[in-house]
């Protein structure tokens, strides 16, 4: 039945979404509360760049702020943009609509991730579809949300925990859809044991990623347009 229901509410979050080797560590966040139940947190994490060089990314999180046992990590991939606003840490935020993931039934810690060139590393370049660095970036980021939470207590004055049985769910849309296959990939070719023995990972849910892509410059260029 939670499966039934955490399904069902990943689906609504897909629709919405229609319509609209350095450790990785916290950095200063701040807190936004953006209902009775629900923490909203941005969090600065290290990672590299497409050098290999450390770089401070951004996420932001969404996490109950009433239950102290974390079930799932659910990690939402935004699609494409160009407009920093619109990333999960910027002023309106696409990823808005995942509250509904972890609005006080579900056991959740949201973890969505900016990309590099967005949010804190705003002035550095987009990789676009560089797949394994984005993917190393996203690792990364889910690695970070998952100590910084152990450091954090519920309005109850409880520690949070991961419960014995936790997993997490990948998921993106677009871009969003090819970063999603690309965590799933590294972990399972490029991640260390310990890495996927935390992480944990369950299932990955790809939408309409943009694979093919020698099509997709091949429109382009029949049209002399595209939309960005």
């Amino acid at each position: 039945m939670l499966v039934n229901v955490f399904q069902k509410k990943l689906f609504v979050l897909l629709a919405v979404v229609l319509l609209g080797t350095f450790e990785a560590k916290a950095a200063d966040p701040f807190f936004v509360m953006s209902s009775p139940f629900v923490s909203k947190v941005k969090l600065e994490y290290w990672s590299v760049d497409a050098f290999n060089n450390p770089i401070k990314l951004s996420e932001q999180l969404y996490y109950n702020n009433t239950y102290k046992d974390i079930k799932s990590i659910f990690v939402s991939n935004h699609p494409t943009t160009t407009k920093n606003s619109i990333v999960p840490t910027g002023s309106d935020p696409q990823i808005e609509e995942v509250l509904v993931m972890c609005d006080g039934t579900d056991k959740c810690l949201v973890v969505a991730p900016d990309y590099l060139g967005y949010g804190t590393s705003v002035s550095t370049t987009h990789p676009y579809m560089c797949t394994t660095l984005t993917a190393r970036n996203v690792v990364d980021g889910i690695l970070a949300a998952m100590d910084y939470i152990l450091t954090q207590k519920n309005n109850l004055g409880y520690s949070y925990r991961f419960a014995s049985d936790y997993y997490t769910w990948n998921v993106g849309y677009s871009q969003g859809g090819a970063a999603t296959l690309a965590v799933h990939k590294y972990l399972e070719t490029e991640a260390s044991q310990e890495v996927r023995d935390k992480i944990r990972l369950k299932k990955s849910i790809c939408g309409a990623g943009p694979h093919l892509q020698t099509y997709m410059f091949d429109e382009m260029e029949q049209y002399d347009d595209m939309f960005y």
